[in-house]
C-alpha cells in the first residue's frame, strides 16, 4: 500500500514537470482498489410452527375454556379436585384468524369467537397448539402440585400411569405412558426426548379432546399480553416479536397466503404440503445442483413468456422452497419409496422369477468410495422379461473396501429395498 502511494506520488510530479494537469491525466492512471463488498447479513425466517411437544392436560373446574360450557355435563368432577386427564402429542401453530374461524369444527368456531371477543379486527394472527396424537389416563388420578414441579420431572413420575386411545368412547391400546411416549418419538424421528408442559383445561374440554383438533389458542395483537396465556414458554418471546413485526402491517388475507406459502412440517422444519413437495422434486430432478433452482425458474419463465405471451409469474419467489427444506424432502421421500418398493415387492413379485445382481464401486477422492448396485428380474411367465433396477447408493469408507466390506454393504442395499424379512 505503502509502495503504490510512493508511484501515485511519482506519477503526479512528472506529470507536473511536463507541463500536465495533474487533476486530468494522473487521476486517470492511478491505480483505484475496487471497494469492498460488505457482507450480506443472513436473515432467519419467522418461524410459523414450533416442535412437537408433550403436552400433559388436566382438567378443574374453571380452567381454560370454561365459558365454551354455561350448564356443566361433568358435574361430578366439579369438585375442584385438578385430574390429570390426557397426554396430548402436538405443536403450536401460527394461523390468520378468517382461517381459525373457518375450520369445520364447531367447538373451535365457538372458541374463537370468545376469545377473539370484540378485538377481531386488531388481531394479526393466531396461535393454535395442535393435537397431533391422545391419550387419555385409565382413572383420572389427582394432579395436585403438577403446577409446581417441570414438564420433565412429571413425564418421568407418571411414565408408568395407564393410559388409552379413545376412539368415539371406545378405549383401545391400554398400556403405561411411557410406551406410548416412545413410540411417538419413534414414529416421528424424533431422536432426543419430547419436551413436556403442564396444561390447565376445564374438565368438559380435557375430556372431550380426543376429537378437537386443538385445544388452546392465543390471538396475537400489539396491545395485547400474549406471554400470560402461552404454555410451556414457547413460542418464545423473541418469535413472538418476529410475529408482530412481520404481520404487523399486512392483511388478515395476507397472513393466511403467507401460511399457506410456508407451510408446516414436523420439528419445527419448514415443510410444505406433500402434493407441493413431490411436484417440486419432480421439477428440480433435472437440475444437478438444487441451488440453483431460483436461476432456472427466471430463465424458465423468459422462456414460457416469449413462447406464450405470459406475463412472468414464477418470478415470484414467494411460492420458492427453501434449500434445506428440498434437501431433506428429498432423503425422505427416497425413504418413502423403498418402504413402498418393500411392500410392492412382497405382494407382486412375479412367481419363478430369478434375480441377477450386478455391483460395481467407484473410488472417490479423501479414501471414500461410493458402492452402486442394481439387479435384474428375469421373468418367464407368462412372457419373457427383462426389469432392471437401481439400489440405493452408499458410501462406504476405506474401512470396508475389502470384500467383508462390500458384502455388507451389499446386504445393507438389499435390507434397504426390501426390509429385514424377505418374502
Amino acid at each position: 500500500m505503502r509502495l503504490q502511494l510512493k508511484m501515485d506520488r511519482l506519477d503526479t510530479d512528472a506529470c507536473s514537470v511536463d507541463g500536465d494537469s495533474a487533476d486530468s491525466q494522473c487521476v486517470e492512471d492511478a491505480i483505484v482498489s475496487p471497494p469492498v463488498a460488505k457482507r450480506k447479513r443472513n436473515v432467519s425466517a419467522v418461524p410459523v410452527v414450533g416442535p412437537l411437544s408433550l403436552f400433559l392436560i388436566c382438567g378443574i373446574s374453571g380452567g381454560f375454556h370454561s365459558k365454551l360450557w354455561r350448564e356443566h355435563s361433568i358435574s361430578e368432577m366439579e369438585d375442584g379436585v385438578p385430574r390429570f386427564i390426557a397426554v396430548v402429542l402436538g405443536r403450536w401453530e401460527f394461523h390468520s384468524a378468517d382461517a381459525v374461524m373457518n375450520m369445520p369444527h364447531p367447538g373451535v368456531q365457538n372458541m374463537a369467537k370468545l376469545v377473539f371477543g370484540k378485538h377481531t379486527h386488531q388481531i394479526l394472527g393466531v396461535i393454535v397448539y395442535k393435537v397431533f396424537q391422545i391419550v387419555e389416563t385409565n382413572d383420572f388420578p389427582d394432579a395436585t402440585g403438577f403446577d409446581s414441579q417441570p414438564g420433565c420431572m412429571l413425564l418421568e413420575q407418571l411414565g408408568s400411569t395407564l393410559c388409552c386411545h379413545n376412539y368415539g368412547g371406545v378405549y383401545h391400546d391400554h398400556a403405561p405412558l411411557t410406551q406410548f411416549v416412545r413410540g411417538w418419538e419413534s414414529l416421528y424421528n424424533l431422536g432426543k426426548l419430547l419436551d413436556a408442559s403442564h396444561v390447565v383445561l376445564c374438565n368438559d374440554l380435557a375430556t372431550e379432546l380426543s376429537s378437537w383438533p386443538l385445544f388452546h389458542m392465543v390471538p396475537l395483537m400489539r396491545c395485547f399480553r400474549q406471554k400470560r396465556f402461552i404454555i410451556g414458554g414457547s413460542p418464545s418471546d423473541r418469535v413472538l416479536s418476529k410475529l408482530v413485526r412481520a404481520h404487523g402491517t399486512v392483511t388478515v388475507a395476507a397472513v393466511e397466503t403467507a401460511v399457506v406459502t410456508q407451510p408446516m412440517g414436523f420439528g419445527g422444519v419448514v415443510g410444505a404440503a406433500s402434493d407441493l413437495i413431490i411436484d417440486w422434486l419432480d421439477a428440480t430432478r433435472f437440475l444437478q445442483n438444487i441451488r440453483d433452482v431460483p436461476s432456472a425458474r427466471g430463465s424458465w419463465d423468459r422462456l414460457l413468456s416469449r413462447l406464450h405471451g405470459a406475463s412472468t409469474i414464477l418470478l415470484n419467489a414467494d411460492t420458492d422452497l427453501q434449500y434445506s427444506t428440498l434437501r431433506k424432502s428429498r432423503v425422505r421421500f427416497d425413504c418413502i419409496c423403498m418402504a413402498m418398493f418393500a411392500v410392492w415387492f412382497a405382494a407382486s413379485f412375479p412367481v419363478g422369477a430369478g434375480i441377477h445382481i450386478w455391483t460395481d464401486g467407484s473410488p472417490q477422492w479423501r479414501g471414500v468410495e461410493l458402492f452402486a448396485s442394481t439387479f435384474d428380474i428375469v421373468s418367464r411367465h407368462p412372457a419373457f422379461s427383462v426389469t432392471r433396477y437401481l439400489f440405493p447408493v452408499v458410501r462406504i469408507g476405506h474401512s470396508f473396501l475389502s470384500l467383508v466390506g462390500k458384502s455388507f454393504a451389499l446386504l445393507w442395499q438389499i435390507m434397504l429395498c426390501w426390509g429385514i424379512s424377505l418374502y
